[in-house]
């Protein structure tokens, strides 16, 4: 992989998903979890991503071109566990594995869901969920989840 300059060897990118997996892990990131990744794309990004499918926790990709509002109202949305984030947040947050990223400072915070998830969530064994709505905020189809 490479990013403007820099390169990163297969090597090096699956020993640096495995150092942020086991920080994820230690920050209380579990199978299911769903952790909103808030964070412009890059090879930290990557690295992220890999990491939390690593451990079997759910990506939820949250776009850095909306506003705080709409961020704030996605990631209460699809009642994400946790939230990495580039950029400062307004929720008590701290560094993810300081040195295993590249270019970012990826930040994580632990919310609380205010809504549980149904039973037939976890028998989905997730991945990925990508929100999906457009200006109109409703629904576009899919499995709806509190």
């Amino acid at each position: 992989l490479a990013e403007n300059d820099f390169r990163i060897t297969y090597r090096d990118l699956l020993a640096a998903v495995d150092r942020i997996a086991r920080d994820l892990q230690n920050h209380g990131v579990e199978p299911t979890n769903r952790v909103a990744i808030l964070a412009d794309d890059s090879i930290d990004y990557i690295l992220a991503n890999l990491a939390i499918l690593s451990i079997s926790a759910v990506a939820v990709p949250v776009s850095t071109s909306l506003s705080a509002e709409e961020a704030a109202q996605i990631i209460s949305q699809m009642a994400v566990d946790f939230v990495l984030s580039d950029r400062s947040m307004p929720d008590p947050c701290t560094p993810l594995c300081p040195g295993a990223f590249v270019s970012h400072k990826l930040l994580i915070s632990h919310r609380h869901p205010a809504t549980p998830m149904p039973a037939s969530y976890y028998s989905m064994n997730p991945a990925f969920i990508r929100f999906s709505s457009g200006t109109t905020g409703a629904s576009k189809g899919g499995p709806a989840f509190p």
